[in-house]
């Protein structure tokens, strides 16, 4: 067990392909990004798909680096205003994905939802509430009931997506050529 584990923080040396593949996948991601399904109530973005498969493709190191670095360039090229806060956050996703994910060829249920529930209480409720509350200077109780009913409603829909993803032949028809 120990061994699995001290395998996932080994940072697979990148090839050529590997760091063009990477960057068609910052690029899809940025695109994606522009699309969310949006109700009344909820807006849900699917950019996170990219990162679960960055960090199921190469590990919690690069899943962090690269997540953190997508949300430095995609912030200014949006021409949004920076906060390192969400930097942070991003890189914590991109960590907890390729931690659980990495090397799970199989794509365990159980490890998938394990890690959403980690980002969901940990990165999206507990630590974007409060980069929120600091940067729009609000009180945390305002929006923390909207907040968690927001992530209840989709971390369901999240893990689906990723069970399904991963679960993907074509994913692993295209892993398989990188």
């Amino acid at each position: 067990m120990s061994i699995i584990f001290v395998n996932k923080f080994k940072v697979p040396k990148l090839q050529v392909r590997d760091v063009v593949y990477i960057g068609m996948l910052m690029a899809l991601s940025f695109i994606i990004s522009k699309f969310n399904i949006n109700t009344q109530f909820i807006s849900i973005r699917l950019a996170f798909i990219i990162t679960v498969i960055i960090g199921y493709s190469y590990g919690p190191i690069w899943g962090a680096s690269i997540a953190g670095i997508s949300d430095i360039l995609f912030t200014f090229i949006n021409g949004q205003m920076y906060y390192p806060g969400f930097t942070v956050s991003a890189v914590l996703t991109g960590f907890l994905y390729g931690l659980f994910l990495y090397k799970n060829k199989e794509a365990k249920f159980s490890h998938i939802v394990v890690c959403q529930i980690l980002i969901v209480v940990f990165v999206n409720t507990i630590l974007n509430t409060l980069w929120l509350t600091l940067l729009y200077n609000i009180p945390w109780q305002t929006i923390i009931t909207a907040r968690i009913i927001k992530q209840l409603i989709t971390m369901p829909i999240q893990i689906a997506i990723i069970f399904l993803i991963l679960r993907s032949k074509n994913l692993k028809k295209l892993l398989f050529r990188m």
